[in-house]
């Protein structure tokens, strides 16, 4: 059987994480500095046994915990099978629960209720019996969740 060599280093797979959420956020007025509540990253293809160095670089990439929290929140898995599709390289992924989620949610929230305020295709909703209560009930519901990442 032919050879790949020796298995790729994850650093390669964390850098494109870090990319990844940079050019997520370009052209935004939001930041990952100090903002994250809990994560969970996956590092496939490659592993090393530096998984102190590794979490830190992910957690770096990430933009580094909330300041607040005295112990960092991140689940860190690694699966050093090579990848079927590309066996020299590594991916990395990542779930992360980040402060400014709340900011997204107000977001959403405003220009719900305002299109709410407008009538805008609440026809609709009133056809299905989704009517004025339900609605009231759903953005009391999502205020809450934004106070709880602000407070966060």
């Amino acid at each position: 059987s032919a050879s790949h060599g020796p298995p790729p280093e994850p650093k390669a797979a964390v850098e494109g994480l870090g990319r990844s959420i940079r050019t997520g956020l370009a052209g935004t007025n939001r930041s990952t500095s100090g903002g994250v509540l809990s994560a969970y990253a996956v590092i496939r293809g490659a592993t090393t046994p530096d998984v102190a160095t590794l979490r830190a670089d992910v957690m770096d990439k990430l933009g580094g915990p909330v300041p607040w929290r005295s112990v960092e929140h991140l689940d860190l898995r690694q699966h050093a099978a090579p990848l079927r599709s590309a066996p020299k390289s590594a991916r990395a992924a990542a779930f992360v629960n980040w402060k400014r989620t709340g900011q997204v949610i107000q977001s959403v929230n405003d220009i719900a209720q305002q299109k709410f305020q407008n009538r805008v295709f609440l026809h609709w909703y009133e056809q299905c019996g989704f009517g004025e209560a339900e609605f009231e009930h759903a953005f009391e519901s999502l205020n809450r969740v934004v106070a709880d990442f602000a407070s966060a």
